[in-house]
C-alpha cells in the first residue's frame, strides 16, 4: 500500500477511508545506514488514514412526482417518503441541506 523510495513515502493505490474497516493506522519501520554497516538507525512512521468528503449523496428515489391540490393547507408535508445518504463515514462529511 505504502512505497519508500529515495526518502519519500508515497501510496501506491489510492487509498479510500471507507474501505479501511477501521484500520486507518499504517505502521512501518525505516532504518538509514551509510557504508560503514555498523552506523544504522531506525524510526517507526505511523501513517493515520483521514476521512475526506469524497463521497457524493445520493437521493432515493431520485425522480418523484408528486399531485398538490391548490386548497393545501400551507405547512402541510407535500411528501415524506425518500433516503438521503451519503458513504462518508464523519459525520461532517454527511450534512444535507
Amino acid at each position: 500500500m505504502i512505497c519508500i523510495s529515495k526518502s519519500c513515502v508515497f501510496p501506491l493505490q489510492r487509498i479510500d477511508f471507507e474501505t479501511l474497516s477501521g484500520n486507518t493506522l499504517i505502521s512501518f519501520q525505516v532504518r538509514v545506514t551509510d557504508p560503514d554497516p555498523q552506523h544504522v538507525d531506525y524510526a517507526t512512521v505511523t501513517v493515520n488514514i483521514t476521512d475526506a468528503n469524497d463521497n457524493p449523496p445520493r437521493v432515493s428515489p431520485s425522480r418523484m412526482t408528486v399531485n398538490l391540490s391548490e386548497s393545501t393547507d400551507v405547512g402541510t408535508a407535500v411528501f415524506q417518503s425518500f433516503v438521503a445518504v451519503d458513504d462518508d463515514s464523519l459525520e461532517q462529511n454527511k450534512r444535507f441541506q
